[in-house]
């Protein structure tokens, strides 16, 4: 991996892996963790509900 002109090497596949997505995904502001009318929060609310609906159906 190389960031800023440095090589960074012997990363195990997992350490990679979240080096990768950590500097792929930007972070979410403060603002966006609590504002109940962004899409994330939706998205959350959403899953959580058709994970609860399957758990009702076992």
């Amino acid at each position: 991996m190389a960031k800023n002109g440095v090589l960074i090497r012997h990363f195990d596949r997992q350490t990679l892996y979240t080096r990768l997505i950590d500097e792929m995904i930007p972070k979410e502001t403060t603002s966006e963790k609590t504002d109940t009318s962004s899409w994330k929060y939706r998205a959350k609310q959403l899953l959580n509900w058709v994970n609860q609906k399957e758990d009702e159906q076992q």
